[in-house]
């Protein structure tokens, strides 16, 4: 039986001795995902076609959840649609479970060492904002500090979080006394 502290030292030996590249494993964890190993995306076309699902119908963010008490965030690719085929085949090609229905809709979500492994692997076929979003997921890897995930929250703020800051800006004006903002 392997103690905890034979454990902790045989990951470091793995970390920092077998793969001291950081591009081949994108997450220091137990079981990290990497590109290679989405061997579905090899074919461009499938690639491709995630890519543009991707970018009609999805996501890549970064998550923030507790867990034992501490908040991890962690990069996520998300895909959500109301056809199931199309569903199945896009779980299948990140290598994931679809989920749901939830209301109709279908969902299939990677996340952290996944999401960067299948990022790499559509980068090129996504365009835009989603793009840039990638890019960084990309660059800063799957699972983060906390300093990241609010840098990226910056970076890319979502409709919803421009929306409830201009929403408290509104009460704010109206507080104070002053005349309603006019609208761009």
């Amino acid at each position: 039986m392997i103690h905890s502290d034979e454990r902790l030292l045989f990951r470091r030996y793995l970390r920092d001795i077998i793969v001291p590249d950081a591009q081949m494993f994108f997450v220091r964890g137990s079981h990290p995902i990497t590109s290679e190993m989405l061997t579905e995306l090899e074919d461009k076309t499938w690639a491709a076609w995630l890519g543009a699902l991707i970018l009609a119908d999805g996501e890549c963010s970064y998550m923030s959840a507790p867990i034992n008490g501490r908040r991890y965030s962690r990069a996520r690719v998300r895909v959500g649609i109301y056809e199931r085929d199309q569903k199945d085949k896009a779980a299948k090609l990140m290598g994931v479970s679809l989920m749901g229905p939830r209301k109709g809709r279908f969902e299939a979500e990677a996340q952290g060492s996944r999401a960067v492994a299948v990022l790499t692997k559509i980068g090129p076929y996504i365009l835009g904002r989603k793009s840039r979003e990638a890019d960084y997921i990309i660059q800063n890897g799957g699972r983060v500090a906390e300093q990241v995930y609010r840098d990226f929250q910056q970076r890319f703020p979502s409709l919803r979080r421009m929306q409830g800051k201009m929403a408290w800006e509104k009460k704010k004006v109206l507080r104070a006394g002053m005349s309603e903002p006019k609208p761009f």
